[in-house]
């Protein structure tokens, strides 16, 4: 990872030991990590060695929202090609974004009358998308990301306005669009 990554080793064992705890996976599951990041570098502009650092700042959450290392890799990859940011940047916005809803599913955003005071609800409800199941638990993000993706050249512009701007979902609509 370090020579692929173009990082130090110190910095390599630090992310891809983040992936694999957040992800509770194996010691000996690190090369297949590192051989995923090769090819994710290959193709994009994005670095394995930026991709693995912004996996280590969101792994853990992502694993608990459900979003799989394969698609957590793949949606870090497509934010750094698109934006252009920093790794840390971009690691610590999607551990911000997913533990917004994180924190809706712990029922954290939630008023004394059980109502949500996190709009994102509301809005994907409106186009057809519910974020949680018949049991009112949050469903798998990575397949409620997948839905609004698939969808999104079918909203108004008012609706990808809104869909934007809910408070979960800022800047992730844009990225896996």
């Amino acid at each position: 990872m370090a020579t692929v990554g173009a990082m130090d080793s110190a910095e390599a064992t630090t992310a891809l030991t983040a992936a694999i705890n957040g992800y509770q996976m194996q010691a000996s599951d690190a090369m297949s990590i590192v051989d995923s990041l090769t090819r994710l570098d290959l193709r994009f502009a994005a670095s394995a060695g930026g991709i693995a650092t912004a996996l280590s700042k969101v792994a853990s959450v992502a694993s608990q929202v459900g979003i799989s290392l394969e698609k957590m890799e793949a949606i870090l990859t497509v934010t750094q090609d698109q934006t252009q940011q920093s790794a840390e940047t971009i690691g610590t916005a999607w551990n911000s974004i997913l533990q917004r809803v994180n924190n809706i599913a712990a029922g954290k955003d939630i008023d004394d009358f059980g109502e949500s005071l996190n709009n994102v609800d509301k809005v994907l409800k409106k186009v057809g998308i519910n974020l949680r199941d018949e049991e009112g638990q949050i469903r798998n993000v990575g397949e409620v990301l997948d839905e609004v993706a698939a969808s999104w050249d079918t909203y108004t512009r008012n609706q990808q306005a809104q869909i934007s701007t809910a408070k979960s979902l800022q800047a992730t609509i844009y990225i896996v669009a």
